[in-house]
């Protein structure tokens, strides 16, 4: 999820910046903290990010925030909230990722 953030800072044109993101996911956190893991597949989730992230100069800094009080919790379990609220996309991504969305 980290990742796709990335692709929507990048189309929003936020650049230049620190920012706080906050996960649930402890072991993202410690894969993004490490730049690296033992999951070939997060490894390039990884590199993708950073690579993003370096080339916008965002310094991210990720903390750990527990599921309850995780305001995305509910869009992982597929409530989609007010259609006011959603955010569109004009970027396409990139395959290894489309199958990840099938039912968003």
């Amino acid at each position: 999820m980290i990742e796709l953030l990335a692709y929507f800072l990048e189309e929003m044109g936020l650049h230049d910046c620190w920012l706080l993101i906050h996960s649930d996911n402890q072991g993202t956190i410690s894969a993004l903290d490490k730049g690296q893991s033992s999951n070939s597949h997060i490894n390039l989730s990884v590199c993708c990010t950073y690579l993003l992230f370096s080339h916008l100069s965002i310094s991210p800094e990720i903390t750990y925030i527990e599921s309850v009080a995780n305001p995305a919790d509910p869009i992982l379990h597929r409530e989609q909230g007010e259609a006011g609220k959603h955010v569109s996309h004009n970027f396409k991504l990139p395959d290894e990722l489309t199958n990840c969305f099938l039912y968003v």
